[in-house]
């Protein structure tokens, strides 16, 4: 009787279910992997609130097809694009699928900008890397290393898409430091300028009083020579007297550019090259005119001690609002305006008394040391 029963309930459930037993389908497994990702925090060299992989509008931006090169915070950024291959078992792994796509089409994506990152004018990370072997190892397993941005799955498009960064700092310390270095002596030509027509005048057209001048180290020696050469000749004192007078005050405005710099509090300097032409680089020199040469006052190979993982020597901006909000150097920069060396593509120069002022604040505050510069381009 059991028996007879059961085949008829068998039966009846056979029937209201169309015939047939449904399958009961695999339970998908929840994987964060379909969720956005916050992005990774950067290096403890760069770690601040306002340090991270998000760009601002006013950032030094250069964008490629598949990625972008932040020059104001110092980072390059990818994307990737996956789509679920058609045999996966069940929407969970389909997605999964479609972010390993996507992540390592980023990967591919990233080392093709990073390659194209300029270390000087004239140089860039894939020139260091086809050069020497280590380097281009080292930059592989960065990439490979690299911080995920986002990940996230568009449902319409049925697309995973996902975004690695790196930090350029990371990228500068696998080139080595050596490398980065340059001999000013055989790389920058001597530079030959007009004569001051005016200095001429006063000169009386004496060559040896010209060229004693221009040679001359200090205010001092230069008014003891001027001295001499009025007790030799009178006919000089006049000219003479004029030129004492310039120096005179040319000794005040350095006294009034020193006052000024010991009463103001600066956080970091700003090089204003807008419009000059130069290409953003990690490791651009900037120069002062000294007489008839260029000499260099900040650059990889200034000779300044400095933190050995400091690399990028500046970071770019387009405004001197961005320049200023940049926490590179914060609060009080000083400013000063540079002009493009053609000569040399990475190089930047400033005027001598600019040079004195930043010299002058850099002894006490040693800004220049810890890398607290900012280019406007």
């Amino acid at each position: 009787m059991f028996s007879i029963v059961a085949i008829v309930v068998m039966a009846f459930l056979l029937v209201g279910c169309g015939g047939k037993v449904k399958k009961e389908e695999p339970m998908a497994v929840k994987t964060a992997a379909a969720q956005p990702v916050a992005a990774r925090p950067l290096p403890a060299a760069e770690t601040s609130e306002e340090s991270n992989f998000e760009s601002g509008e006013l950032d030094y931006e250069v964008k490629t097809v598949s990625g972008v090169v932040n020059w104001s915070k110092g980072f390059v950024r990818a994307k990737g694009y996956g789509v679920p291959p058609e045999n996966a078992v069940n929407d969970a792994q389909s997605k999964l699928m479609a972010f390993r796509a996507a992540y390592a089409d980023a990967l591919a994506n990233l080392l093709e900008i990073t390659n194209g990152v300029q270390v000087t004018a004239t140089t860039t990370v894939k020139d260091y890397m086809v050069k020497d072997h280590t380097v281009e190892l080292k930059v592989a397993g960065l990439i490979k290393g690299s911080k995920e941005v986002t990940r996230v799955f568009d449902e319409e498009k049925k697309v995973a898409i996902v975004e690695v960064g790196i930090a350029m700092e990371d990228v500068a310390m696998s080139i080595p430091k050596e490398e980065l270095s340059f001999d000013a002596s055989s790389s920058l030509e001597i530079w030959e300028t007009k004569e001051d027509a005016t200095l001429r005048q006063l000169a009386g057209g004496d060559e040896a009083l010209l060229n004693s001048i221009k040679t001359s180290r200090s205010v001092d020696e230069i008014e003891q020579k001027l001295v001499k050469m009025a007790e030799d000749n009178e006919k000089m004192a006049d000219r003479n007297e004029k030129l004492i007078a310039s120096i005179d005050l040319l000794t005040q405005e350095i006294g009034k550019l020193k006052s000024a710099a010991e009463m103001a509090d600066y956080t970091g300097v700003v090089i204003n090259a807008a419009g000059s032409g130069i290409k953003p680089c990690m490791s651009p020199n900037i120069y002062y005119k000294s007489g008839d040469t260029y000499k260099l006052l900040y650059g990889a190979d200034d000779g300044r001690a400095r933190d050995a993982s400091l690399h990028a020597l500046v970071v770019w901006e387009r405004t001197l609002t961005g320049a200023s909000d940049n926490t590179r150097v914060t609060q009080t920069p000083l400013i000063v305006s540079a002009t493009h060396l053609a000569k040399e593509q990475s190089a930047l120069a400033i005027s001598s008394d600019d040079a004195m002022k930043i010299e002058q604040v850099n002894a006490d505050k040693m800004l220049l040391e810890d890398g607290k510069v900012v280019v406007v381009r």
